[in-house]
């Protein structure tokens, strides 16, 4: 992977989707947020196992997912080892891992603290 990576939540992707979609975009979030620890952790046990048919199609599934939303670093750091699985360079280690679990909790601090700033905005 290259050593630049893009922001956690990029706002211009954020914004686009609210004019899109209004409102939705909050609900569409809200199962992103819920799904995502079971996401996760799937790769990291699909990685464990050394099943990389499993560990591509769960990091593809996150990276399209994240990017979706404009959570790029997340959808950047699954797409580093749905590459390495597409192509069978396991293990993945466990510092790679570790970085997306950590980039998971960042993206849903983010969302969060929009969350709070679009409804301050809207009942304010």
């Amino acid at each position: 992977m290259s050593t630049s990576s893009p922001p956690s939540l990029d706002p211009y992707v954020l914004a686009k989707l609210r004019e899109e979609m209004g409102g939705d975009v909050d609900d569409l979030i809200e199962a992103f947020l819920v799904h995502l620890p079971g996401r996760v952790a799937l790769v990291a046990s699909a990685a464990a196992d050394g099943r990389a048919d499993l560990l591509h199609q769960a990091a593809h599934k996150l990276k399209g997912v994240a990017a979706t939303l404009g959570a790029g670093r997340l959808a950047w750091l699954a797409d580093g080892i749905d590459r390495e699985a597409r192509e069978g360079r396991l293990p993945i280690e466990a510092a790679v891992l570790l970085r997306l679990d950590e980039e998971a909790r960042c993206v849903e601090r983010a969302f969060r603290a929009e969350a709070g700033r679009v409804s301050s905005t809207v009942g304010g």
